[in-house]
């Protein structure tokens, strides 16, 4: 949801304050199931809270403040979390 640029700028600015952390060595199929029991999981889809823009959070379409995710990006978050 949020743009690439302010996704990078929000990781370097955090990054220039402390060390960035690194998923820990577990399996993201091993989060994503714990994911499954956290209470923003609705009918057995994990549900996010995910930024819209610096300072704003997005909202669904019923005013929520969580929003569904793909699969495919979820996998791509991980993979690039995993990187360093």
């Amino acid at each position: 949801v949020l743009p690439p640029a302010n996704a990078a700028r929000i990781a370097a600015l955090c990054g220039r304050a402390v060390p960035l952390p690194r998923l820990l060595d577990v399996p993201p199929r091993a989060i994503l199931k714990a994911a499954l029991s956290d209470k923003k999981n609705r009918g057995g889809k994990i549900r996010y809270a995910l930024p819209s823009r610096i300072g704003a959070m997005a909202r669904s379409k019923n005013g929520g403040w969580t929003l569904e995710a793909p699969a495919a990006l979820v996998n791509r978050c991980f993979a690039w979390a995993s990187s360093g």
